[in-house]
């Protein structure tokens, strides 16, 4: 099962990347309790799909 990795935290921005695909990238992000938010429009919607 493939899994969404927090590669790393840059200093002017970051990304999340999966399968060596970057989905989002941005440097306005949200942490929370460890987990990492993006906003949605930094997000590449072609590697998504609604859930069912």
């Amino acid at each position: 099962m493939n899994k969404l990795v927090i590669l790393s935290k840059r200093t002017e921005s970051m990304k999340a990347k999966w399968n060596n695909l970057v989905i989002a990238e941005s440097d306005d992000i949200v942490e929370v309790e460890g987990n990492v938010y993006f906003p949605i429009e930094s997000v590449n919607k072609d590697y998504l799909k609604e859930s069912e």
